[in-house]
Order: C-alpha cells, then sequence, then structure tokens
C-alpha cells in the first residue's frame, strides 16, 4: 500500500501538465508552491479519480478481487476520505512545522492562505457565485483541517506508513451500505492484516508495547477529526450547490460521495 501511495504521488506530478495546471512540489521548497485556484483543482478531480483507483486495483489487495459492484460502493466513498485526508496529509507535510500557519494545500497541488480564501474563488468559469460570499460558506470548514487536524498530525508525528493505514481503514469501512456478504467478510480480514503490519512497523522502528498501544490509539483518533472536517465540507458544497454558486460536476467521484455522505 505504501508503494502504491508512492506510485499515485508520481504520476499526479505528472497529471499537472495534462491539465495544463503548473507543476507543484517540484524541489519540495515550501516556498515554490503557486497559490490554488478553484478552477484548477477541479480539473483534477477526474484525473486524480482514475489514479487512485489504479493504485487501490493494483495495491490495495484484495479490492481488485471484489465484485464490480462492491468495488463502486467502496470507491466513491473512499475517493472523498482520501482526497480530504492526502490534502491534510500535503498540508502537514509542507507547513506543519509553522507555528501559526494559515496555509492549506488543495487538490490542484497548490496552497491557499486562509486570510485570503475569496481569491481561491476568483478568476474562473466555473465559480458562479461570490468569491467572498464562498469564501465564507467553507471558511469554517478549511480552517478545522488546518487548526484541528493538522495540528493532530503534527502532536503524534505521522508518517507515511502511517497515513497510508489510515487510507486502507477508509477504503475497507464496515459502514458502507449494499455490499455483498463476500465484500464485507474481507473488509473486516483486511482491516485486522493492516493493524497487524502497522504493529510490526512500529515494532521494526523501536517501539515498546506500551508505545506501541499509545501510538495506535492516538493515530486512530485522529479518523473522527479527518471524518468531521470532510462532513463539514460536504455541507459547504451542498450549500452552494443550492444556491447554484459553484459548477459542480456530478460525474467526478469527489462529488458524488459528497453526495452519499
Amino acid at each position: 500500500m505504501v508503494e502504491g501511495y508512492q506510485n499515485f504521488l508520481s504520476l499526479r506530478r505528472a497529471s499537472y501538465t495534462l491539465v495544463d495546471v503548473v507543476p507543484r512540489f517540484v524541489n519540495g521548497d515550501p516556498d515554490s508552491i503557486p497559490m490554488s485556484n478553484y478552477g484548477t483543482s477541479k480539473k483534477i478531480c477526474r484525473v486524480e479519480a482514475s489514479l487512485v483507483m489504479d493504485v487501490a486495483m493494483k495495491f490495495f489487495h484484495p479490492f481488485s478481487h471484489l465484485e464490480p459492484h462492491d468495488r463502486i460502493k467502496l470507491f466513491d466513498n473512499f475517493f472523498c476520505h482520501f482526497s480530504n485526508t492526502e490534502r491534510a496529509y500535503q498540508t502537514y507535510k509542507r507547513y506543519g512545522h509553522i507555528e501559526g500557519n494559515d496555509k492549506l494545500i488543495m487538490p490542484d497541488g497548490g496552497y491557499i492562505n486562509l486570510s485570503e480564501l475569496p481569491k481561491f474563488y476568483e478568476n474562473n468559469d466555473v465559480v458562479k457565485g461570490d468569491p467572498t460570499q464562498l469564501a465564507q460558506i467553507f471558511a469554517y470548514a478549511l480552517s478545522f483541517v488546518v487548526n484541528t487536524v493538522v495540528p493532530h498530525m503534527r502532536r503524534i508525528r505521522i508518517d507515511e506508513y502511517e497515513m497510508v493505514a489510515i487510507f486502507g481503514m477508509f477504503l475497507w469501512r464496515d459502514t458502507v451500505s449494499e455490499i455483498t456478504t463476500d465484500a464485507s467478510n474481507a473488509i473486516h480480514r483486511t482491516r485486522d492484516d493492516i493493524i497487524r503490519d502497522l504493529h510490526i512497523h512500529y515494532r521494526m522502528i523501536g517501539l515498546n508495547d506500551a508505545d506501541v498501544s499509545l501510538k495506535l490509539a492516538n493515530l486512530f483518533l485522529l479518523i473522527p477529526k479527518l471524518e468531521q472536517s470532510l462532513k463539514l465540507v460536504k455541507e459547504n458544497y451542498q450549500i452552494a450547490g443550492l444556491f447554484n454558486m459553484l459548477d459542480i460536476d456530478s460525474d467526478c467521484p469527489r462529488f458524488r460521495a459528497m453526495k452519499q455522505l
């Protein structure tokens, strides 16, 4: 799964040029990251969804062995969580060490300043509402990621292995409705395997049993915060959609899943 995530990062960097998005994170320097825009973030949605599906099929065993119906149900739920969580993780990696940071990494790889949020919605054709009003709608949800989720990641010093384990927990959720018994059984087996592998990872980096238990507990305490941040975003999109303020692509898994949460 870690190998799959690294593969995803590499392919996503290559995909930015395909959708006329300025390459991001070229040298890993936070100061070199450009500002994001809602229009370019929206362009990335379908490309990113395709990449994540490919990773799930090739690296997140036994996803590829499920019935097509089960794969679709699990993936539509997973992609939204993946995108939201991955954005927080990238923010942590780039800006988590900065005291009082108000920057957030967006799906197109650029950043937004919470103090200048209207700029994210300016100068593109897919925004139909007033940028200032949209900023007011989304401000709390985005600030929740910066001020609650990212600090939790910093406190536990989350690493890539742990982040990928969280991705696995979001893919293999037993709360997804209308899946087969075989898929349900696979969910429980695979989650157990992820937790076992995570325990092995902790022991390999030198943690004792008490520290392993503490690490696992603090890692899984991150999940409710990630779920809450996604819930807030979902509510914001519902408001924006109700007043026709954004051009929301219903074919994109990110937005399709928003309707199902």
